[in-house]
């Protein structure tokens, strides 16, 4: 650029929580670098004053805090959004201070800001138009993350990050400090995906497969442990079940496409679910909870009645697995996939010919009618 300019950014409240009457505390933390090599930063932290632990409302978590992060050498500022900007915009720049009065998220609706200004019209005396930059970081630390009823009973699942880490601001700091490595990894991954993609298909392929895999991840959250990851998954298309089959089914070949192993850690919490004996129905389970983050499972029998589809599923897919981990030096997985799916041939064979209201999800294939309504899903 030629010329000075200076940006402003802010978060509010609504970031933590989906209920406007709720009060919610923050203050900016300054943490001391824990190596030399490492960026001075600072970060608005925010939560819920009142949290309510493993709770969402309108699909909004009711727990955990923000970390909002930018370099040490921005300006900050707590404060009512319409007064901070106004100010930003008269002045440029912002005045350091925190507004103490917590409160409503809507309430003066306070807001966390941060602003920095660039110094281009500096002349480099090369003749290049000078560059600057600056790279802010979101971090919505939860933990534990889930419950999961598990074979050794309802667990807290903590974070993955948690056995690497031993604090979230060693957390936050790693994750600003390794930006530039993982953009780089992310864009080879964009730019390898676009080319399979357009090879198989067309532009509007592509398109539609950078979309998915933004999609796909953006549901799922990794717990466990270094030894034994599990990947736990919210089915964000309709009425946020946990660990759905039948969503899962559709997003499989992104995980043999990116890492089959992510998919093993998907289908790792339904199979010690059921093998542990806590679903008493000889068919594979719709999910393993009527609302993420509680995989509490069904322990009456009483999910979903989708028995055709999510046998069907479960076998594809845990064969997609063994064959992926075919030449795998520890096929534990693959045994306890045909260990759990051994009994869904038979219910196969013996349900599918005429299976009464049972539901399939060519639900998501319905037509549009002229006026307005939509077609009934399909019945097998």
């Amino acid at each position: 650029g030629s010329f000075d300019i200076s940006i402003y950014t802010d978060v509010n409240g609504e970031w933590i929580s989906g209920n406007r009457d709720n009060e919610i505390t923050w203050e900016l933390s300054k943490p001391k670098a824990s190596q030399e090599q490492s960026a001075a930063l600072k970060s608005w932290k925010v939560s819920r004053q009142s949290q309510q632990l493993l709770t969402e409302f309108a699909d909004h978590a009711e727990w955990g805090m923000l970390h909002f992060t930018g370099p040490a050498d921005v300006y900050h500022q707590a404060g009512t959004s319409g007064i901070l900007r106004q100010h930003f915009a008269a002045k440029g720049t912002l005045k350091n201070e925190v507004d103490g009065s917590f409160r409503k998220i809507m309430d003066e609706e306070p807001v966390f800001a941060f602003s920095k200004t660039f110094h281009l019209s500096n002349n480099t005396g090369n003749g290049a138009p000078s560059a600057d930059s600056v790279l802010f970081t979101f971090a919505l630390v939860q933990d534990p993350v889930v419950q999961f009823a598990a074979a050794r009973g309802l667990t807290q699942m903590r974070p993955l990050w948690s056995f690497y880490f031993a604090t979230p601001i060693e957390l936050v700091q790693y994750h600003y400090d390794d930006f530039s490595a993982a953009s780089l990894l992310a864009r080879n991954y964009s730019d390898q995906l676009a080319v399979d993609a357009f090879a198989s298909g067309s532009q509007d392929y592509q398109d539609i497969a950078a979309l998915s895999a933004r999609q796909v991840l953006g549901a799922t959250q990794f717990s466990g442990t270094p030894d034994n990851p599990i990947l736990f998954l919210k089915e964000i298309s309709s009425n946020g079940n946990f660990q759905t089959v039948d969503v899962i089914f559709p997003a499989f070949p992104f995980f043999l496409y990116t890492n089959p192993r992510w998919l093993a850690y998907l289908l790792e919490p339904l199979l010690e679910h059921q093998l542990s004996g806590q679903y008493p129905n000889d068919y594979s389970m719709h999910d393993l909870g009527s609302h993420f983050p509680n995989a509490t499972g069904h322990p009456d029998g009483r999910d979903e009645y989708m028995p055709v589809e999510e046998c069907g599923n479960m076998l594809i897919m845990g064969l997609a697995l063994v064959n992926a981990f075919k030449y795998d030096t520890q096929p534990a997985f693959a045994q306890s996939v045909k260990g759990h799916t051994r009994p869904h041939g038979p219910f196969q064979r013996e349900t599918s010919g005429i299976q009464p209201w049972a539901l399939s999800m060519d639900i998501s294939a319905r037509t549009t009618l002229p006026d307005g309504s939509r077609t009934r899903q399909t019945w097998l």
